[in-house]
């Protein structure tokens, strides 16, 4: 066997790490940071201009819900919660909790 083929375990073995590390990375779930800015952000896209994303805070959820985000305004009007998975998306996609005191 020519001596350069001694190393081309070591090459594969480099290379199949290289890999399976890419795609670990790239499948770690978010962070809850990164989850509670996402959906702070959705609220103040959907409450308009007096929204904030300080007017959101988090708490954990049970069961298939990691956490329950909930934006309430200044003026609490409406309060919109948001029942988030461990992937960072909605329990139920397309249902909000929205409540309104009027």
């Amino acid at each position: 066997m020519p001596p350069k083929l001694y190393y081309l375990p070591v090459v594969l073995a480099i290379v199949l790490t290289g890999v399976v590390g890419f795609q670990l990375g790239r499948a770690a779930p978010p962070s809850e940071g990164d989850v509670i800015e996402r959906w702070a952000a959705e609220y103040v896209a959907w409450a308009g201009a007096d929204a904030k994303a300080t007017d959101c805070f988090a708490m954990p959820g049970g069961g298939e819900v990691w956490i329950v985000i909930t934006c309430v305004p200044k003026a609490p009007q409406q309060t919109i919660t948001y029942a988030v998975m461990r992937d960072g998306n909605l329990a139920q996609p397309g249902k909000m909790s929205i409540k309104s005191d009027a």
